[in-house]
């Protein structure tokens, strides 16, 4: 079982783009745990070798498993910018960027909004920040 992150490397990347040792750790681990899997559930493929429909399986996986992509992705993401992997970094950020839209935030839980303004805009149909964008691109 052949690993090939750059764990010093990724280090010394993260220290020069002044991440704080936690952010480092946590790269680290994400981007181990895709390699492991990469290796027990692809055949032994390297994270060197890896592709977007690898990614893909990845965070399938992940979401099948109970475990929230959107930090490993993030993870990952910082790891193929290190490595230069154009490709596999806008894939990371993309998959991410997906999910984090499609969280909800409902109006009624946004702080500072007056009870009046947000009755207004739930007999308007609207009731979460992904109503208002939607509504908001309309003609």
């Amino acid at each position: 079982m052949a690993y090939f992150m750059d764990e010093s490397g990724l280090r010394a990347y993260l220290k020069k783009k002044r991440k704080p040792s936690n952010t480092i750790a946590r790269c680290i681990k994400f981007t181990t745990q895709f390699e492991k899997f990469l290796s027990d559930h692809l055949r032994g493929k390297s994270i060197g070798d890896a592709t977007k429909e690898d990614l893909e399986e990845f965070v399938y996986w992940l979401e099948e498993t109970g475990v929230a992509p959107n930090a490993i992705l993030w993870g990952l993401s910082l790891y193929f910018e290190f490595t230069s992997n154009k490709e596999l970094r806008n894939a990371a950020s993309r998959m991410r960027g997906a999910r984090i839209k499609d969280v909800e935030f409902k109006i009624r839980d946004f702080r500072g909004l007056k009870e009046e303004h947000v009755k207004k805009l739930e007999q308007m149909g609207l009731t979460s920040a992904k109503d208002i964008r939607i509504a908001c691109k309309a003609p």
